[in-house]
């Protein structure tokens, strides 16, 4: 069952016409001597949320002030998709048209996700050795213990990496 589009207090009479969700990550590639690239998520962005639609009738300039309202609220709110995805979000921007023939406000709205105390964890399971590194380099950076760095990739000495050279971490 599909649910009205939600946002703090205020649900849409009907759900928009378009919902647009946008996710990215930071991502960092870097080229390796003799070995091509290496490629690492950094950091997941926070997400943007579009929605577009208009309101119709007598009701269509009281919806769109109570949303012009929450746009001047400050701080992160809930905001809860039809399909039921939630995202904690700034209300980013409103822009407002009416259309008096119409009888219509139509309106499109942005909504930043509060990223704020979300951690991003790495999942690599490797890295790629830089210039001048050692074991003991990349364990510091990676937060593993220097023994499991050497039993993982059969290392007879923490100073035999070269540059570019894949090293397993977990």
């Amino acid at each position: 069952m599909m649910i009205r589009l939600k946002y703090k207090d205020f649900e849409f009479p009907q759900n928009p016409a378009a919902i647009s969700v946008e996710k990215s990550k930071d991502i960092s590639e870097r080229s390796l001597p003799s070995a091509g690239s290496a490629v690492e998520e950094i950091a997941e962005k926070a997400a943007k949320i579009t929605v577009s639609g208009k309101f119709y009738g007598r009701q269509s300039d009281e919806a769109a002030a109570k949303l012009t309202a929450l746009h001047d609220d400050p701080g992160a709110g809930a905001l809860i998709l039809p399909d039921g995805e939630f995202f904690s979000a700034y209300f980013s921007y409103i822009r407002i048209n009416r259309n008096a023939a119409e009888n219509s406000v139509e309106y499109e709205l942005g909504f930043t996700e509060n990223i704020c105390g979300k951690t991003y964890k790495r999942k690599r399971m490797f890295v790629f050795a830089e210039s001048g590194e050692n074991c003991f380099d990349i364990a510091a950076a990676n937060s593993v213990k220097i023994e499991k760095i050497m039993e993982l990739n059969g290392f007879k000495t923490p100073f035999e990496l070269s540059e570019g050279q894949r090293v397993r971490i977990k």
